[in-house]
């Protein structure tokens, strides 16, 4: 939702270039070249032509620095690439808003930058905290593994000595057995030999 809003209101911010049919000085001092791609990236995202607009943008950003337009292209090519698929998306982003921020620290598109840039900042601290969680957790379930197979050892073990505590337990009343027959005949040797 967050993400949508920064889009639309960058989209209207821009966008009085194209109503107006008028350009900024800035604009005006670049090659025809940029000023076409920058124009036309501003009719494809009026167009829903997301990817075209992204293309054309990056043509602007990589020719001559011209505040007002690069700046502009700067914003609006990283609110782009927060859409991206492939999950590179917001490290583009990132990396856009920073240069963004450092080449035109007093831009009106810098100042609007900054809370996405403080939002990608959380989801960074997010994704962090989830690795850190799913690291713990894998090495958890390792752990229980390892402790459900040395309780299966142990409870192994008990039966083990279960079954031998019983055969010690029949040899020892068979012993007894034997050592009560041998008082028995003692007594009775006794017995005989005081008659």
């Amino acid at each position: 939702m967050f993400i949508t809003l920064l889009l639309f209101a960058a989209l209207g911010e821009g966008c009085t270039m194209m109503r107006t049919g008028k350009t900024s000085p800035a604009v005006q001092a670049v090659s025809g070249h940029e000023e076409r791609c920058f124009a036309g990236a501003l009719q494809s995202l009026m167009a829903g032509k997301e990817r075209e607009a992204q293309i054309l943008l990056e043509e602007v950003i990589a020719g001559k620095p011209v505040p007002g337009m690069t700046d502009e292209a700067l914003f609006r090519l990283a609110v782009l690439h927060l859409g991206d698929e492939d999950g590179t998306g917001d490290t583009q982003t990132h990396v856009l808003l920073t240069r963004l921020q450092k080449e035109y620290p007093d831009s009106n598109w810098t100042r609007q930058s900054s809370p996405l840039t403080t939002y990608l900042d959380e989801v960074d601290v997010l994704r962090n905290t989830r690795v850190v969680l799913n690291t713990r957790w894998i090495q958890s379930q390792s752990q229980l593994r390892e402790s459900k197979h040395e309780v299966k050892t142990l409870q192994e073990r008990n039966l083990s000595l279960v079954r031998d505590n019983k055969e010690l337990q029949k040899r020892l009343d068979q012993l007894q057995k034997r050592l009560d027959r041998l008082e028995d005949l003692d007594l009775e040797l006794e017995k005989k030999n005081s008659r």
